[in-house]
């Protein structure tokens, strides 16, 4: 008489425990590094969006169509959706008749509020989670000789 051999195909419950565990463990070590690596995108681009933000106001300065003196603040704020975008404020220092620009006014070369936005190359359907705050300052360091000459430095403000 034949005797019917089990059939071993498969694999037993402690070896899926096993595998199980090490999936546990590989996904507890990688999902720090997914989230840091996310929110590194994140300030990223607010990063971009304040280099643009100064590249756009030094070709302004360059060509004599932006005269402002004041700093620009770019951070992300919180829309009327609740989600947070790009912004960019900018205050002009003019210790007589201090200005403070906000969307739908204009700016610098009349401007609009989006088209400077633009220009600075901010995309602003683009939400964020990033807590980067940059401040361009744009000053006169003119000499004794009464010409203007408008400098912009960028530096980190909050984080």
């Amino acid at each position: 008489m034949r005797h019917f051999r089990k059939n071993k195909k498969g694999f037993s419950l402690v070896e899926l425990i096993i595998v199980i565990a090490i999936m546990v463990a590989l996904v507890a070590v990688m999902a720090p590094a997914y989230v840091k690596y996310v929110q590194k995108s994140h300030d990223a681009v607010v990063t971009a969006a304040a280099e643009s933000a100064l590249q756009f106001v030094k070709a302004e300065m360059g060509d004599g169509s932006f005269t402002g003196v004041g700093k620009m603040i770019i951070k992300g704020k919180i829309g009327d959706n609740g989600k947070k975008y790009i912004d960019i404020e900018w205050q002009e220092t003019d210790h007589q008749n201090p200005m403070k620009y906000q969307p739908t006014d204009t700016l610098a070369d009349d401007n609009g509020y989006e088209e400077f936005l633009s220009g600075c190359g901010v995309d602003r359907g683009k939400q964020i989670r990033s807590n980067l705050v940059y401040e361009i300052e744009v000053y006169d360091n003119s000499t004794v000789s009464g010409h203007p000459d408008l400098q912009a430095s960028m530096e980190i403000i909050g984080s």
